[in-house]
């Protein structure tokens, strides 16, 4: 099922030149969903207590390591990124799934050495602001997990898998999502995957 997205938060320019790889510092994290509000301390790639889950339906399996899965909304398809549990501060291996327990519709990288070389995450932050952004090429097409919490108004957060034709912003698909993870739970892969500065 395809979604129109409706929303995408947009950076002030006077923020622009702040789009960098953050330093650690402490904020409060306020997400859309309401009651759920805590205080967390952004550490050099990891973030404060984010547990991820097995889920019934998910598709990463027995003994992989869960690093984010969301439903598609209005669909019964899910996405996932699976791997390898952490050992010695090294990641292993990362793939990409979409689809359902009974079909995958997309695992990639196929190849799992030096599978996590093949995503790029990105994070950009302010108060009260943060935006994810893991992204990733097959073929002609760039695929983007993209997370926004902004509570500067008000608290909205959003999250969507965009598919573009590679290299324009031509966009092919937009799926809505609902997260499985904790909200931000991606922001764990910064303490194996250099994050790098934010685009759109």
């Amino acid at each position: 099922m395809i979604a129109t997205r409706s929303h995408r938060t947009k950076i002030a320019p006077s923020f622009r030149h702040l789009i960098r790889r953050q330093k650690p510092y402490a904020i409060e994290q306020s997400h859309g969903t309401p009651g759920l509000r805590r205080r967390c301390v952004l550490i050099p790639l990891f973030l404060c207590t984010i547990a991820a889950k097995a889920a019934d339906g998910g598709l990463c399996g027995d003994g992989e390591h869960i690093w984010f899965e969301a439903k598609v909304e209005n669909s019964d398809q899910r996405i996932s990124v699976c791997g390898a549990a952490p050992t010695k501060g090294l990641l292993g291996w990362l793939q990409f799934r979409m689809g359902t327990p009974d079909k995958l519709a997309l695992a990639w990288p196929k190849d799992r050495k030096g599978s996590a070389r093949a995503f790029n995450y990105r994070r950009y932050t302010r108060y009260r602001v943060t935006l994810l952004k893991l992204d990733f090429r097959i073929g002609d097409r760039d695929y983007a997990l993209l997370e926004d919490d902004v509570s500067e108004d008000k608290p909205q957060y959003t999250l969507h898998l965009r598919v573009r034709k590679a290299d324009t912003e031509t966009d092919l698909a937009t799926h809505k999502l609902t997260p499985v993870t904790a909200p931000l739970a991606m922001m764990r892969l910064e303490r194996y995957i250099e994050a790098k500065p934010y685009d759109e």
